[in-house]
């Protein structure tokens, strides 16, 4: 979204991808127990990380001979479970010293206008991504607190192996940020945690890599192993797990998803080596859920509906920083419900949009300080909205949009594009005696999702309502019975007339 902003405003900015060399072997004891003692941890606890740090021994293995075993001084030990929260720990030394660079004035961030001081930095433990717009005091300053921090750290960062990327820059300037830094040049679409980002929409070409990697787990010899009861557990959870993280966050198109079936029914039929078998049931009809009488494979679309709509759930009840670029972005004038797809939106908005009507189909409003819910369109406490109870007035009403809050306060004549009608009028004084039968409190409304157990969001609960329009026989007793999956699989294929005879 800022890169996407950034491209937009038509401002120049820079983005440093760090490469932190070695990063476990490095680490300064006395500095991250400095950082433990400063986020509040007392003696007691600092001590039993000082014994995780200093009590493990290591040697050096020559020609197959083990040498002496003597004590590291600096680094946390690789494979030790402790070891990835005590690099956190370090480095987000980092990402408080990058923060505050901006409430110095010594850099500005990425999108200064939607975020005050703007996007900095966005770290996960070694993945490191620095933003800042094109000015170059700025780019000393940022080179300088990255010394110093190497200098308190111990951690070493491997200028040689980072990347710079600029957006909007022309090639003189990507030059004189490679030099400074003295790292190599990058391009867009960059990798950030495993994940393509560019500003621009992907491409197909661009999701290739998933495809290699989706290929690479569909091998014919796992097919040939794995039985006919082995194959749907493997297309469920192992194969997913390569797609699904992707799909949580774009659309996929219809063309890359037709690719990676392709790859899933090749794997559940065994069709390996050139040699073709025939496909006895419907794809479709197999990415079913098993009470629509499918063998319960997921089918991709769907799936990928129910990720991105999780996306809209979590911008209305959780806080963070994805959520205030949204809403300094999309939603400055606008709710949920009402904000439009416009023409300058950035690819995952758009996608996130698609998927828009879905979620309100599962969201409800719980009335409480009437902030969130809208008078016309929302069902308040399970009744039906007033736009159906009063379709007059709603087709006159110039804010169709209010909330409760809204109408109760509001003092304007212009609510109705007209003067009222004696018939009208009736009914606007029956709507007045509704609304002020609601009963108000202090505390702000909440969202609750009505699809779902206890008001709670899941993804599962979004594809069980995609789901709805199918129909299909419940072979329920089938996937109950205490026989082998393999044979369950063999009656379920015999109900669908799909058995070579």
């Amino acid at each position: 979204e800022i890169l996407h902003h950034t491209q937009r405003k038509k401002k120049i900015g820079v983005v440093l991808k760090l490469d932190f060399e070695k990063a476990y072997d490095k680490i300064n004891w006395d500095f991250l127990l400095e950082c433990h003692r400063s986020r509040g941890f007392g003696p007691v606890w600092c001590g039993w990380i000082q014994k995780i740090l200093s009590n493990g021994t290591i040697n050096i293995k020559l020609n197959n001979e083990k040498g002496p075993y003597f004590q590291s001084c600096k680094g946390v030990r690789q494979g030790d479970p402790h070891s990835p929260f005590l690099f956190n720990m370090a480095v987000e030394a980092l990402s408080k010293m990058i923060l505050n660079a901006p409430k110095e004035k010594m850099l500005i961030g990425l999108a200064p206008d939607l975020i005050n001081g703007g996007v900095a930095i966005l770290q996960y433990a070694d993945d490191t991504v620095v933003c800042f717009e094109h000015d170059k005091e700025s780019a000393v300053n940022l080179k300088l607190l990255l010394y110093m921090f190497e200098l308190m750290s111990g951690l070493k960062i491997n200028f040689l192996k980072s990347e710079i990327l600029c957006i909007g820059g022309d090639d003189d300037t990507l030059t004189f940020y490679s030099e400074l830094f003295n790292c190599q040049i990058g391009h867009f679409i960059m990798k950030y945690l495993g994940v393509p980002v560019s500003y621009s929409t992907l491409r197909a070409l661009d999701w290739n890599f998933v495809d290699d990697k989706f290929l690479k787990c569909c091998e014919s010899w796992i097919g040939n192993a794995a039985s006919s009861g082995g194959r749907p557990t493997l297309l469920n959870s192992s194969l997913p797990s390569i797609i699904f993280y992707y799909m949580s966050m774009f659309m996929l198109s219809k063309k890359i998803i037709e690719k990676l079936d392709k790859h899933r029914k090749k794997f559940f039929w065994q069709e390996t080596d050139g040699r073709r078998r025939y496909h006895l049931v419907k794809w479709s009809r197999i990415c079913r859920s098993k009470n629509k009488g499918g063998l319960g494979v997921k089918d991709l679309h769907r799936q990928n509906i129910s990720l991105l709509t999780k996306w809209w759930w979590k911008l209305e009840t959780q806080q963070g920083l994805w959520q205030d670029v949204i809403h300094a972005k999309y939603l400055r004038n606008d709710m949920v419900p009402s904000v439009k797809s416009k023409f300058g939106d950035s690819p995952i908005w758009k996608a996130i949009m698609k998927v828009k009507e879905i979620y309100l189909a599962g969201r409800e409003v719980i009335l409480n300080s009437g902030n969130v819910a809208r008078v016309w369109n929302d069902p308040i406490r399970g009744d039906t909205p007033l736009r159906d109870k009063f379709p007059a007035l709603f087709s006159i009403c110039n804010y169709q949009e209010i909330t409760v809050a809204e109408f109760r306060n509001f003092e304007g004549n212009d609510l109705f594009r007209r003067n009222l009608h004696p018939p009208l009028t009736d009914q606007w004084n029956d709507l007045v005696k509704v609304v002020n039968s609601w009963h108000l409190s202090d505390e702000a409304d909440q969202i609750s999702w009505t699809l779902g157990k206890k008001g709670k969001f899941s993804t599962k609960s979004v594809y069980t309502y995609l789901e709805r329009p199918l129909a299909g026989c419940d072979y329920r007793w089938i996937w109950k019975a205490k026989i082998p999956l393999k044979i369950q699989i063999f009656l379920w294929q015999l109900f669908q007339d799909a058995v070579l005879t």
